[in-house]
């Protein structure tokens, strides 16, 4: 299912709950062939129903339009017979009738008759009880059509027949968007993120100018205008205006409505006017409408996505969210959503709140996105994954620019002395505060392609002191950090950088599971010290080797051994989607904490994830496809299955800390879908496959015989052949 985020920006605004529940009555499939609704609309009287596209099933009447394609078509609400539409640089007129007839008319605009060659179009709509209609273009200019011409404008040019008599400046930016409330007043919505109001001469009566939602892309009422709004209704006491829901180019959807005076201030509620120099932004915050955020979700592309390690929450960062494309790196609390301190003076005195991990190459140039019309910078220094440690207290980060910089968090409080001197971190040491500092031990770059994977091992038995980092690259080499070791002074040490692949390229890697401890069952936290444990006793290690797997541009599934790098074993992995992008270990589901509330589950202790059991392995494909692996791999295509979860490229998958579901985000579409993990149903898929060598001589022809296929009795007949000779 789709993500929903819900966040108050400010005090104003808050989450508003669902007005009402809708249930379809009729739905038509199909009935442009394949090729989609590109706009459609009612008649006033909501008998008729007219959608621009192709071909319909069963339509009343057709017509192929001539010219360019249209993306806007509005009827007219004094005569549904009635239909204008237009494209970038074209307006048609159409007039229909029931006998299955339709009649194309382009109007009548003579750029001579006029100052300028108007904009490109964007939206196109009637005006109520006038014989009149508008389109609006990019420039926020209208043209006005109307029944009668410049040339004769006593004689009527008869229906469906229009020409320019005006234009009119009504936005500072370009109209996307343009309504009706009622008979009464012309709403528009602007890319500048504005609304305003009109009556039906076109004359200015109220404005929003800063809702900071966005550009505007489509405005509705909460009111059907079978009847007047009561003045207790209307969002303005003066004028009768309903409720007015906004959509917005950056995924918000806003609700409009009126605000509750306070006492005292019934005076100053007062409407702000064209004439007036005071626009609604001025206007006190009892008096203007309250905004209410109902819906605000991810309008960029998503790159990064991360779950709870012990809650049922997720977190999604891209490009319209919190994060930076500029080499920052801020670490913020996850409790309070605070930022922690960043670097720091010798005296504690805070110099910069964030880490700059990557400046910007001076080989960066602008381009043009193909589905944007703004310029996009190419981010060549951004970061492109964070990871910690196991024990919370390291912090590794790789950037574009292909280095690996590591942090250490460090506990400090009151010095011995009194420190002089000014600032928050002075006066947190001199109350004797204590506090968290993360340090920024140093930056390694090993590699010359993109990481595409960044691991922390934890300790195992013989080294129980020992936290070792591992960066996999496209460029076909294995790079291990040793982390304890490495210091301010120092620097990262990098152990060792060996090649692991020789012509395919590292696509995916992750740490393999199978040949850990199995971990204990989970326990409540205990609220009495736990007895101290010697090495040989302790069984938070991890065994003394430990694995990588890895997947690369051609299909294969390698598991090395994370010291020496060996491969140790190759198999065939799944083919369909494109080689894979993720791999994520899935621990094993608990079926007695699926039911668990959210405050049981915050008693709950979870063993460390090198202690947990796993039996599946998650991955996703380059193009849409996820899917689920179970462990040991070897090869077998009956213990893979996959599904297509996106219509475009996947960014990132991560599993809830139970490995009851899993989170995919589409990197163009900005969208995270949750998936229930049924890991029984790919259980039941490898039994039916066959046991032994049954799935693999399957796949010697595609008839599936096995034993009995013919490729196998001809390979047995050259085995005997050959031992004869």
């Amino acid at each position: 299912m789709p993500h929903m985020i819900q966040k108050k920006n400010h005090e104003n605004v808050a989450a508003a709950q669902p007005q009402l529940n809708a249930l379809p009555i009729k739905t038509f499939f199909d009935i442009h062939s394949g090729c989609g609704i590109i706009a459609c609309d009612f008649s006033v009287d909501s008998k008729y129903l007219v959608t621009l596209g192709n071909e319909a099933e069963t339509p009343i009447c057709t017509l192929d339009i001539s010219g360019e394609p249209q993306k806007s078509l509005k009827v007219n609400p004094e005569n549904p017979f009635e239909i204008i539409s237009n494209g970038s640089n074209t307006v048609n007129f159409y007039v229909w009738d029931i006998g299955g007839s339709i009649v194309q008319n382009v109007p009548l605009l003579n750029s001579k008759d006029f100052s300028h060659t108007p904009a490109p179009y964007t939206f196109s709509m009637f005006i109520p009880t006038k014989r009149q209609a508008i389109t609006a273009t990019v420039d926020g200019d209208v043209i006005i059509w109307d029944s009668h011409s410049l040339n004769n404008l006593s004689v009527e040019l008869g229906i469906g027949k229009y020409a320019c008599v005006k234009f009119m400046k009504l936005h500072q930016s370009s109209i996307n968007f343009a309504t009706t409330i009622g008979h009464n007043y012309i709403v528009t919505g602007g890319d500048d993120g504005s609304i305003k109001i009109f009556d039906l001469q076109l004359r200015l009566i109220m404005w929003f100018e800063k809702l900071r939602a966005g550009p505007v892309t489509s405005i509705s009422f909460c009111s059907t205008f079978a009847k007047a709004t009561s003045p207790h209704e209307s969002i303005v006491s003066d004028l009768n205006i309903p409720e007015i829901v906004v959509g917005t180019a950056f995924s918000r959807v806003l609700l409009l409505s009126r605000r509750e005076p306070k006492r005292g201030n019934l005076s100053d509620l007062k409407l702000k006017i064209a004439d007036n120099d005071d626009s609604l932004d001025k206007i006190s915050g009892d008096d203007g409408p309250e905004i209410q955020s109902i819906l605000e979700t991810q309008y960029e592309s998503v790159h990064a996505l991360a779950t709870h390690p012990n809650l049922r929450r997720f977190a999604v960062g891209g490009y319209s969210a919190i994060g930076f494309a500029n080499g920052n790196l801020r670490i913020i609390d996850a409790n309070t959503l605070k930022e922690i301190d960043g670097q720091r003076s010798v005296s504690g005195e805070i110099m910069h709140t964030f880490f700059s991990l990557a400046k910007k190459s001076p080989t960066a140039t602008a381009a043009i996105t193909t589905d944007k019309s703004y310029y996009q910078e190419d981010h060549s220094e951004r970061i492109t994954q964070v990871s910690f440690s196991d024990c919370g207290n390291f912090l590794a980060a790789c950037d574009a620019q292909h280095a690996v910089s590591l942090f250490k968090k460090e506990g400090r409080s009151r010095p011995n002395k009194n420190i002089e001197g000014i600032g928050k971190a002075v006066e947190k040491l001199a109350s004797g505060e204590k506090y968290t500092v993360w340090i920024q031990i140093g930056k390694c770059k090993a590699h010359y392609k993109e990481i595409i994977s960044l691991i922390f091992i934890a300790p195992t038995a013989i080294e129980p002191t020992k936290t070792r980092l591992i960066s996999v690259s496209e460029d076909r080499h294995v790079a291990e950090y040793d982390v304890s070791a490495s210091t301010i002074t120092n620097g990262i040490k990098l152990i060792s950088l060996k090649r692991i692949e020789q012509t395919a390229r590292p696509v995916a890697a992750t740490w393999h599971p199978s040949l850990t401890l199995a971990s204990n069952s989970i326990q409540p936290k205990q609220q009495t010290p736990k007895k101290k444990t010697t090495t040989t006793e302790n069984s938070s290690f991890s065994p003394v080797n430990t694995y990588l797997l890895t997947c690369n541009s051609d299909y294969k599934i390698c598991l090395h051994n994370s010291t020496t790098q060996l491969c140790r074993k190759t198999t065939l992995g799944p083919t369909f989607g494109g080689p894979l992008k993720n791999l994520l270990v899935v621990p094993n589901n608990d079926n007695s904490n699926a039911n668990m509330n959210e405050e049981d589950r915050e008693n709950v202790e979870l063993p460390p994830a090198h202690q947990q059991t796993f039996s599946y392995v998650a991955y996703s494909s380059q193009e849409k496809v996820v899917g689920l692996t179970k462990l040991p791999l070897d090869g077998n295509p009956h213990r893979f299955m996959g599904l297509i979860a996106h219509p475009c490229s996947i960014s990132k998958i991560a599993t809830t800390h139970d490995g009851a579901f899993l989170f995919t985000s589409g990197y163009q579409d900005a969208t995270v879908h949750m998936w229930a993990i049924n890991s029984q149903v790919l259980d039941v898929q490898i039994a039916m496959g066959g046991k032994g060598l049954e799935p693999f001589l399957d796949m010697l022809d595609d008839s599936g015989a096995g034993e009995n296929g013919a490729f196998y009795k001809e390979m047995e007949d050259y085995f005997y052949y050959a031992q004869l000779r």
